[in-house]
């Protein structure tokens, strides 16, 4: 679980401009995080998750907001993928 933090300006050339989830096997949840101003080059500009599990997901919990996040190159998600 990620708790009380921020995730800004941040990028990537991949996925996931702040968090891209590559082996994750469970459950990823958020509570009271911002995600402001990520980008990334391909899916998912504030959060990817590229797991093979199909029993992986991600839970955004309360207090988890949203701005400005974007993907590059409009493959899908400016916040999410």
């Amino acid at each position: 679980e990620l708790v009380d933090s921020k995730f800004e300006s941040n990028s990537a050339k991949g996925n996931g401009g702040a968090i891209c989830a590559k082996s994750l096997k469970n459950t990823f949840s958020t509570k009271n995080v911002i995600f402001r101003g990520n980008i990334s080059n391909n899916f998912g500009g504030a959060m990817a998750l590229d797991a093979k599990n199909e029993n992986a997901k991600i839970i955004i919990g309360k207090g988890t907001k949203f701005f400005g996040n974007r993907s590059e190159r409009d493959f899908g998600g400016g916040a999410l993928y």
